[in-house]
């Protein structure tokens, strides 16, 4: 047995752009294709994506229907301050 699959993506943009549904509908197609290849080995596949700057409403309605993980800029910083890590670097 294969196992779980955890594909993930991460999004920054320097024009402060949301990830919209272009690239969840391209994740959800990485899904199938994955699943195709791997078959009855995979036990599951989990979608995640980083969005530094947030998703878009119609996003976020893609990302809630398939169960994809999200984390934000926001999300990862709280990460990283609870476990004492040195914090993201500002993108300019």
């Amino acid at each position: 047995m294969l196992g779980d699959a955890l594909p993930c993506v991460s999004k920054y943009d320097k024009l402060n752009i949301k990830v919209g549904v272009d690239v969840i509908r391209n994740m959800i197609k990485q899904t199938e294709i994955i699943e195709d290849q791997e078959g009855e080995e995979l036990d599951k596949v989990q979608l995640w994506l980083f969005a530094y700057n947030g998703v878009t409403t119609h996003a976020l309605s893609l990302i809630r229907k398939h169960q994809i993980l999200l984390s934000t800029k926001e999300n990862l910083i709280q990460l990283l301050t609870y476990m004492n890590l040195r914090p993201l670097p500002e993108f300019t």
